[in-house]
């Protein structure tokens, strides 16, 4: 029994928001010949399911912390590629471009597919989920109001699926939400602060243990040439 609770318990670190799903960031590119630089830090909820615990079977959850650091390059002045690697070893690619408006406009409007990976097993320890490789792609679209040339409200929807080798009947899911939030720009750098909400299609027995929502602060430092 207790071997179960703690292979549902890592499998719920998993869906949790340790996966790359969100970003609290404006629907605008940053530029062509600029680097940026990205951190991310926000708190999320996991389940303590375990049996000495919650005897009854009630289901509580623990505030955990979370980061990732980032950095993106823009390759025009409405294209540009990204790379960021969270604390829990998920390595995710983007490209991401801008349709509507440009580093003026009061809107903006970008789409940002991308692909992220585990480049590190973190399930080995339970012998049940070993050499699992756990793989995610990403639909996301970014949409943000400038009111003024210094903040901004953000709404970004986003896909993804997730996969996991070997194991596709208890962990192959869709992943739909979004973030939102307000940032504040100044000189060249970039607060965002938010939320993600989002529903993953899960397998019932683990779907109680998913948490829906997450919040955090995002700060954003641009290179320029």
């Amino acid at each position: 029994m207790m071997k179960k609770a703690i292979t549902l318990l890592l499998v719920t670190y998993l869906f949790s928001s340790c996966i790359p799903f969100g970003h609290l960031e404006s629907g605008r590119t940053i530029g062509k010949g600029i680097t940026q630089m990205k951190g991310e830090l926000d708190l999320f909820a996991v389940a303590d399911i375990s049996e000495e615990n919650h005897p009854n079977s009630d289901i509580l959850y623990e505030n955990v912390p979370f980061g990732s650091l980032g950095m993106g390059y823009g390759l025009t002045d409405k294209t540009e590629v990204r790379a960021s690697l969270s604390l829990s070893s998920f390595l995710q690619l983007e490209v991401k471009h801008q349709f509507v408006g440009d580093a003026t406009s009061k809107f903006a409007l970008s789409v940002g597919p991308g692909v992220s990976f585990n480049i590190v097993n973190q399930f080995g320890s339970t012998g049940d989920l070993e050499h699992n490789l756990h793989g995610i792609i990403h639909l996301p679209v970014y949409m943000s109001y400038h009111p003024n040339t210094k903040s901004y409200w953000f709404f970004n929807p986003e896909v993804a699926f997730l996969g996991v080798y070997k194991k596709p009947d208890l962990l192959n899911t869709i992943y739909w939400g979004s973030a939102f939030g307000y940032g504040i720009e100044y000189k060249n750098l970039d607060f965002s602060f938010g939320g993600v909400i989002y529903a993953p299609n899960v397998n019932p027995v683990l779907a109680p243990l998913v948490s829906p929502f997450r919040m955090g602060v995002s700060i954003k430092y641009l290179l320029r040439e």
